[in-house]
């Protein structure tokens, strides 16, 4: 039996137990490595997710893999309320590559590197953190690049790669993703902007519910004007 005890079952253990006691009420698998995280109320986190200094709002969910090996990285990363993001999500907010230097090599990063600094390795590194909306919805195999803010209500296409803003309510694919579309005309996306349900208490959200969860836009708008 004890043969059957590898290193990585004592990690996720540990895990289990520490995300037991630290995040009450979310569902956080074990297979995933949250360092410095803040989440809201009843997040979901699963398996091969990588999460430092992030702040994720309530009910947002990630996907990911509990087969085994990290499959998504976030950092310094701040994501909103009743986000879908799926697996695959790469967020990159730190780079140590200088286009206008002589070399793009990290040399004072790189630990193996005959000249790694860790000082110096610091202070060449540029954090530049992602910001995510509320209501986003975010495919699998995405790429996000650093400074980037996907806003409230907007959709990213599955494989993209977003290397700038997009706008609230936009459909945005490619590589680099650009704006396909929008989810509803200017004068309606700017009345949900002003509501922002999802910082109603849950009991409306509730009450609204049949709204919400259908195509009458108008509707649910008027009752809100």
């Amino acid at each position: 039996m004890l043969s059957r005890i590898t290193p990585n079952t004592i990690i996720y253990l540990a895990n289990y137990i520490r995300y037991k006691m630290k995040y009450k009420g979310h569902q956080v698998s074990p297979r995933s490595f949250l360092y410095n995280v803040e989440l809201g109320k009843k997040n979901v986190i699963c398996g091969g997710n990588y999460l430092r200094d992030c702040k994720i709002g309530s009910y947002t969910y990630i996907s990911g893999n509990d087969g085994g090996g990290i499959v998504s990285g976030y950092n310094n990363v701040a994501i909103g309320k009743f986000c879908s993001i799926g697996t695959n999500i790469e967020i990159i907010t730190a780079s140590s590559h200088h286009k206008e230097f002589i070399s793009t090599f990290p040399f004072y990063s790189m630990r193996n590197s005959f000249c790694f600094d860790e000082e110096r390795g610091r202070r060449f590194t540029e954090i530049r953190p992602v910001t995510i909306g509320n209501d986003v919805w975010i495919g699998s195999n995405v790429t996000i690049l650093p400074r980037v803010t996907v806003p409230d209500g907007a959709i990213v296409g599955a494989g993209s790669v977003v290397s700038r803003d997009i706008e609230p309510y936009s459909i945005a694919a490619g590589c680099p993703a650009k704006t396909i579309g929008f989810r509803f005309e200017k004068e309606t996306r700017d009345q949900l902007l002003r509501i922002k349900w999802w910082d109603w208490p849950e009991e409306k959200i509730k009450a609204n519910m049949g709204l919400i969860m259908s195509g009458k836009v108008k509707e649910f708008i008027e009752n809100e004007s």
